[in-house]
């Protein structure tokens, strides 16, 4: 496997782009912004600002370690997953007696577990990384000794760890493909198999982002609660006509949620955005759109719209 696009542009010699360790830098229109990296520096434990990405960073120490695993959302990030791994520490396994900490500039780095690496090519050099399956399990594992760390909202029933780890889940499912039975084989003997069975049990292939994994699982905890029926998924037909299909649903009262991220701000979206709430409208379903800063209110709109149509 080639992973060269995930560095676009390549490497540069240090001092002539944005550092990414003392021996690579990269073109500085591919930073993050630093007004992003500083904010979301206040999820990492120790306040480290990261301004590389998470793809090139792991792949530049990685070179500069070739008797190193690229491991953990560091792995996910080089395979392409666009979600949790920039504003964490880089994660390498490799022939270490103790783990070494990260900075903005070295990777944390754990003992090399069982897992056998892959070596896939940048730019004709080989690098060794974790199957994707098994990136997840080392994932999981980081968030749950508190490595990693990002923002979530209560879920009943789960705790802020379990909900980032089945975000994990759904993002590598839906994106990388990553299939559940290859992550209990890659978790034996490194996962409780009860809690993973939690986990996997709450996880999707549908979410397209973490939000999304989010809004379910808010919605399915007041479902659960009021006991009434969720879908995922639904389609919505005029005769032969595909009209929509709802992100969540509860058929039996017609109510619907769908996430609105950022795309939905462009006109041509919102446009096509009210052209399916009007018809949905004129079908009797009740659709909640949400977005990223309405999402804590998901529950109580939901519970009431329950309500308003139980009591009709």
């Amino acid at each position: 496997m080639d992973v060269s696009s995930a560095v676009r542009r390549g490497f540069r010699e240090p001092g002539e782009g944005l550092t990414v360790t003392s021996t690579y830098a990269i073109d500085p229109t591919l930073g993050r912004p630093l007004d992003l990296a500083e904010s979301q520096s206040w999820d990492h434990p120790r306040r480290i600002v990261y301004r590389a990405p998470a793809a090139a960073r792991a792949l530049a120490m990685a070179l500069e370690r070739p008797n190193h695993s690229i491991s953990g959302l560091s792995a996910l990030a080089v395979f392409g997953l666009p979600f949790f791994a920039d504003h964490c520490d880089t994660t390498l396994a490799g022939p270490v007696r103790t783990k070494q900490a990260a900075t903005a500039f070295t990777p944390h780095v754990s003992h090399l577990s069982g897992t056998v690496p892959w070596i896939v090519t940048y730019r004709g050099l080989d690098v060794r990384i974790s199957p994707p399956a098994d990136a997840v399990v080392e994932a999981i594992r980081h968030i749950r000794s508190g490595l990693h760390s990002w923002r979530v909202l209560h879920v009943e029933g789960l705790t802020a760890v379990e909900v980032r780890c089945i975000q994990v889940l759904d993002m590598a499912r839906r994106h990388l493909g990553v299939r559940l039975e290859d992550v209990v084989d890659a978790a034996a003997r490194r996962l409780n198999r009860r809690w993973l069975a939690i986990l996997i049990g709450h996880s999707s292939r549908f979410a397209d982002s973490p939000k999304e994994t989010e809004m379910r699982l808010l919605s399915v905890a007041v479902c659960k609660e009021l006991q009434v029926f969720l879908v995922e998924q639904l389609p919505l037909y005029d005769e032969s006509r595909l009209i929509t299909v709802f992100d969540l649903a509860l058929p039996d009262l017609k109510i619907a949620l769908m996430y609105d991220g950022e795309h939905h701000l462009e006109r041509t979206q919102r446009d096509k955005d009210s052209r399916i709430g009007i018809e949905c409208a004129l079908r009797g379903w009740l659709v909640i759109r949400v977005t990223a800063g309405t999402l804590a209110d998901i529950p109580q709109h939901l519970r009431d719209a329950v309500r308003s149509r139980m009591a009709a």
